[in-house]
């Protein structure tokens, strides 16, 4: 795999507008589609363009104008799913609606977009995750993750015709909590990404879980990007006192922080615990 050194980037498209929140998906075909919003400043980005790079292919096909500008895509089996951004300004603050569309023809054309059902917030919800998870039925289980005043999360199960508002109380129900997606593990678990801005502290990616295709969730208590504010506070510990601290933990949420701390801090309190485990367990 090749990439352009910075500088020397493929223009996909470049205008005088302001185009922003790109989105791209390669479809079960090869098909690379790509989508953004535009508009003429940040708050009114309410149009969207679209431009597909066939497979076996490096030059994009001609952009063209579609009705809304993906944030998002996600696929389930030939089909894809397309999650859009409209923006409508009112006097006093920006309200971000969030829609989904369907293509069964590898993104040539797509279906009506249909408006996500989150709005139990008096406000619009600004859209940000998409996920279809094939979860053995017809049209499968799509999330549609947005954010205003904390997470929001809807689900549907035809295909993005008609949504559920989940609960979403475990996730944080405040401005605190922003952008978020959300993807399907390895292992079937439903991972959750949302970026947490304490009142004076440096913005950070948190992960939620879900194990039973988002009828709950649990906080992993960690960062996966950065430092691991877990991680930081148990290295300013005395060892000991941070190994007892980690060995009441979960062991895949200890062996997360673990995996944030520095190596060599990492292996002293590694150290620790499993001699701790040897006393308590001398088989």
């Amino acid at each position: 795999m090749t990439w352009f050194p910075l500088g020397e980037a493929y223009t996909l498209h470049d205008t005088e507008s302001y185009e922003a929140f790109p989105a791209a998906i390669t479809t079960a075909a090869g098909t690379t589609i790509a989508s953004w919003a535009y508009g003429e400043t940040h708050y009114t980005t309410s149009e969207g363009r679209m431009a597909r790079l066939p497979a076996g292919t490096t030059v994009w096909d001609p952009v063209q104008d579609v009705v809304k500008g993906a944030v998002q895509f996600a696929r389930l089996g030939s089909r894809l799913a397309m999650l859009t951004m409209h923006v409508e300004k009112y006097p006093t603050y920006t309200n971000y609606l969030g829609w989904v569309q369907i293509s069964t023809d590898d993104g040539v054309t797509w279906g009506t977009p249909q408006e996500i059902g989150w709005y139990n917030t008096g406000h619009g919800v600004f859209p940000s995750g998409l996920a279809w998870i094939d979860n053995s039925t017809a049209d499968g289980l799509m999330f549609a993750v947005g954010y205003y005043g904390g997470v929001r999360i809807s689900t549907s199960t035809d295909a993005g015709a008609t949504w559920t508002v989940q609960s979403t109380a475990a996730l944080g129900t405040n401005s605190l909590w922003n952008e978020s997606t959300i993807t399907q593990a390895g292992n079937g678990d439903l991972l959750l990404l949302t970026r947490y801005e304490p009142s004076g502290q440096t913005a950070r990616i948190v992960q939620w879980r879900s194990v039973d295709l988002g009828g709950t969730w649990t906080d992993d208590g960690i960062a996966v990007l950065g430092d691991s504010p877990a991680a930081e506070r148990l290295a300013e510990l005395h060892a000991e006192l941070a190994a007892g601290i980690l060995m009441k933990l979960d062991s895949r949420k200890a062996g997360t922080i673990l995996n944030e701390m520095d190596s060599k801090a990492a292996a002293t309190l590694t150290g620790i615990m499993a001699s701790a485990s040897r006393r308590d367990d001398p088989s």
